[in-house]
């Protein structure tokens, strides 16, 4: 842990004088907990010395123990990181999240508790789109979320409506050196949601809070590439199983103004990219 204050002291330069979201990724639930009360003991004393010092809005989400939600229990068991942390020690990890809850509560004046946590998580989920939070996340669903001002090239925005069909630049005679560059550009979006924009469809909006994350979640993680799924190599389009359900991802290039198609995909100057997480049945 001894990466917070770098963490800290180098996120006003890395967002741009925080107008960026931030995402900080933890292996297990243990590791997020723990994150949580550092970066709250850190700011305290950073507070303490600097009364000017404006400290980051810290919310700490992770699923809490299943029992017998039904939601919960597909979430972990399609990812068994998630699951494994649950079996250790679940009372410990109910009881941090209670304090987790209790301090968010405190600072934010909602009345959330562990029997409705979706209800927490959505609310989580409106600061960060109303730009009050940034988004930490672990790589399953456990995950710290620092704040700052709005992030001008990520967030999540509803579609009722979605576009179908290959992405819209196509070059026939397109080198390996764009393919691979694209490909390049499409990984980091994919994996950060940074420099472009993430939409979903309504079927996706209208699905538990907790199987959207995990999703998501899935979506960053994906790496089953083949030249059958792929055979642009540009890593545009996805498809997985989860929650009983089939879900696409599929990367679609605009032009800067977002009215026609890019002119060249491997220039990020020259195109938004725009991520769609949807149900097989949307497409």
């Amino acid at each position: 842990m001894t990466g917070k204050i770098d963490i800290l002291a180098k996120h006003d330069a890395a967002t741009g004088g925080r107008r960026f979201n931030a995402l900080l990724a933890t292996a297990s639930i243990n590791d997020a907990i723990e994150y949580h009360r550092l970066f709250t003991e850190l700011q305290a004393e950073k507070q303490k010395a600097d009364p000017d010092f404006q400290p980051l809005n810290i919310a700490c989400v992770f699923s809490p123990p299943a029992k017998g939600d039904l939601d919960v229990k597909q979430i972990q068991e399609d990812l068994p990181q998630e699951k494994e942390d649950n079996a250790v020690e679940p009372e410990k990890k109910k009881e941090a999240l209670k304090a987790i809850l209790a301090d968010y509560n405190t600072r934010y004046g909602p009345n959330h508790s562990i029997g409705e946590f979706d209800l927490y998580y959505q609310d989580v989920q409106k600061r960060i789109k109303d730009s009050s939070f940034e988004f930490v996340r672990s790589a399953s669903a456990q995950c710290v979320r620092l704040s700052s001002p709005p992030s001008r090239d990520g967030g999540f925005v509803l579609r009722g409506t979605i576009r179908c069909g290959r992405s819209k630049y196509r070059s026939t005679r397109m080198n390996e050196n764009s393919a691979a560059r694209i490909r390049e550009l499409n990984d980091a979006f994919r994996k950060t949601f940074a420099g472009g924009k993430m939409v979903m469809s309504a079927s996706v909006a209208a699905l538990p809070e907790m199987v959207r994350a995990s999703a998501l979640a899935k979506v960053a993680e994906f790496n089953d590439f083949t030249p059958e799924n792929d055979p642009h190599g540009e890593h545009d389009f996805l498809s997985f199983e989860h929650c009983n359900r089939t879900f696409f991802w599929k990367c679609d290039y605009y032009n800067t103004d977002m009215d026609a198609g890019s002119e060249d995909p491997a220039d990020p100057d020259k195109t938004t990219r725009v991520g769609t997480l949807m149900l097989a049945e949307d497409y």
